[in-house]
């Protein structure tokens, strides 16, 4: 039995995905594809565009398997973290043979070569990374500049600044990292890029398809998206992000400076300019274009208020636990298989797990999901998403 993994955010589904599910099927022969994805919250910090359930639903009506949950503490952080943690799940869970993710370039041997390079962080790349910061570079760029001067390749600049790329460096790391067996497979993009936001095919990038469902496009939606995906997507109530503004506010006069300076990865210089941003704007877009500078990117800025908002503390790491969120009903022997072969627990059902003998790490990543659901129902207004990780039913998608 061959088991393929993918690390994705679903946001919505679209035909790239589909493609990416055609060529596993057909290039590696995977008996079963699983899908480890974002809860209601992205990578760059922003509510995603409908809930994770119906999102679920979306990736087992065009093929996938089963659907797991990575934990928002990892959704929701940086690429290494984000990386790390659902690397971490998918290693526990002791079934998966490949890693598949998509790249603007394929070639896994300069991904092999540079994440090991940041893995290891030798003396002279280390000199390279101080000298840039200390020359006024954000950490991004000075990282970039750093690897290229190490390797004495100035062309590799644009591989590593590539959206994709990046996550497939932090893959590799992460794999590295844990020392683990599955096996990293990466897949070239075809005709769209990840911040393309005019739909030109039937390949199409989320930002783009995203950005067509903000004007009513629907006849572009559906030439770039499965007919199933599409239609969960129109049904569905879309969140406001501006209603996070006035609970940021409200988080930082209630809480206390020490808490809010704790919240993991969140520069306390920029939390010294949010704290003097308070009454100077009206919106959360607004907020965030004011807090965005050479230092701090805007999914740096959105990321950092979202783990403010939830309370994200570096107490709520190392919990890991495989939250399946729904399977196609023709692959339930892959859920027996999990139940065996799982170094972690299984969670179908959250309520169940919040009574059973969890830690208080895996607990208190468990509550987060849950906070974030619940977050999620106030920005899209639907009552029926509050506690909906208690209420709704797992999911089995006839097959």
């Amino acid at each position: 039995m061959y088991i393929t993994a993918i690390i994705a955010e679903y946001n919505p589904f679209h035909n790239g995905h589909l493609y990416q599910l055609s060529k596993i099927k057909k290039d590696l022969k995977s008996n079963y594809i699983i899908s480890i994805i974002s809860g209601n919250f992205t990578q760059r910090g922003l509510p995603t565009i409908i809930d994770k359930f119906h999102r679920t639903r979306m990736a087992l009506a065009s093929g996938v398997d089963m659907v797991i949950e990575l934990p928002t503490i990892h959704a929701t952080a940086s690429a290494e973290f984000f990386a790390r943690g659902a690397i971490s799940i998918l290693d526990k869970c002791n079934i998966v043979n490949s890693l598949c993710f998509g790249a603007e370039s394929p070639d896994l041997e300069l991904f092999r070569q540079i994440s090991e390079l940041l893995l290891d962080e030798p003396s002279g790349y280390k000199i390279h990374l101080n000298d840039l910061l200390k020359s006024g570079y954000s950490y991004p760029n000075a990282r970039s500049l750093a690897i290229c001067k190490h390797f004495n390749n100035p062309s590799l600049e644009q591989f590593i600044s590539s959206p994709n790329n990046i996550l497939g460096i932090e893959y590799l790391k992460a794999l590295q990292y844990y020392f683990s067996p599955i096996l990293p497979i990466s897949i070239q993009r075809e005709r769209t890029n990840y911040k393309d936001k005019t739909i030109y095919s039937n390949l199409a990038s989320a930002s783009a398809i995203r950005k067509a469902l903000e004007i009513n496009e629907i006849e572009q939606l559906a030439n770039a998206m499965p007919k199933e995906c599409l239609q969960i997507l129109l049904e569905h109530k879309y969140p406001d992000m501006n209603k996070l503004h006035d609970l940021v506010c409200y988080k930082l006069m209630a809480s206390p400076k020490s808490e809010i300076y704790s919240t993991f990865d969140v520069p306390k210089n920029l939390i010294n300019s949010l704290y003097n941003s308070l009454g100077q704007v009206t919106t959360y877009r607004s907020l965030a274009e004011r807090l965005t500078s050479k230092t701090y990117s805007k999914a740096t800025v959105y990321r950092s208020l979202l783990k403010i908002i939830l309370g994200i503390y570096p107490d709520k790491f190392d919990g890991d636990y495989v939250r399946v969120l729904g399977i196609r009903e023709s692959s339930k022997n892959l859920l027996s298989l999990l139940y065996k072969k799982s170094k972690i627990p299984i969670i179908t059902n959250a309520k169940a797990a919040t009574n059973s003998h969890f830690s208080d790490k895996q607990l208190n990543s468990l509550n987060t999901d849950i906070l974030a659901t619940n977050l999620y129902s106030i920005l899209n207004g639907d009552n029926i998403l509050y506690n909906a990780d208690f209420n709704k039913k797992f999911i089995i998608y006839p097959s």
